[in-house]
Formats: C-alpha cells, structure tokens, sequence
C-alpha cells in the first residue's frame, strides 16, 4: 500500500476549502483510512484517490481554476462508489468534525 503523507494531504485540503464538496469527500476518505476496522484493500483504494488529489500533476492540472479540481472529484467520487460498502456513519460523522477544524 502507498504511504499517505499526512502533511501534504492537509495542506491540499486546505488549498481546495471553496471547493467543500471535494473537501468533504476526501475528508471521509481519510476518515476511512485512519481506522483501524477497515480492511486493507479497501484502505488502498482511499489511499490511491488520496494520492491522486494530492498530485499536482495529474490529468487536468490544479492550476487550472476550478476545472483542475473536476478529475479529482470524479476519481474520489468512483472511490467513494467502490468503497460504499465499507464506510459508516462513524466515518462520515469523522469527516464532518475534521471539516469543522479546518
């Protein structure tokens, strides 16, 4: 499995803040991630969209204003459909208490 640099991950999800959609999402991807109950497979799933988001050069660049963000959103999207199974309430209540601190 990839590793995950929390700190760059931050710092992107704090550059994307008016974007909350895809912030919400990515948040409770990384909800999903930091729990201990979720089994491995489907942490690497979250962690390759994560990995993508935080990838400045990817298929539209983030430079882009606005546009950038729209493959990041679909890739976290597809990822959020693939894993529907595996995220729970607690993630997403997770998720909304990180929003809440950024």
């Amino acid at each position: 499995m990839p590793e995950l640099n929390h700190a760059e991950l931050w710092r992107k999800l704090k550059q994307v803040r008016c974007i909350e959609g895809l912030l919400r999402r990515g948040l409770l991807l990384y909800a999903l991630i930091i729990d201990g109950d979720v089994p491995v497979a489907a942490k690497a799933l979250a962690v390759a969209a994560l990995a993508y988001l935080v990838n400045p050069f990817d298929a539209i660049p983030d430079l882009t204003p606005l546009a950038g963000y729209a493959d990041d959103l679909v890739v976290v999207i597809a990822a959020i459909t693939k894993l529907g199974s595996s995220l729970k309430p607690h993630h997403r209540s997770h998720a909304q208490q990180m929003l809440d601190n950024l």
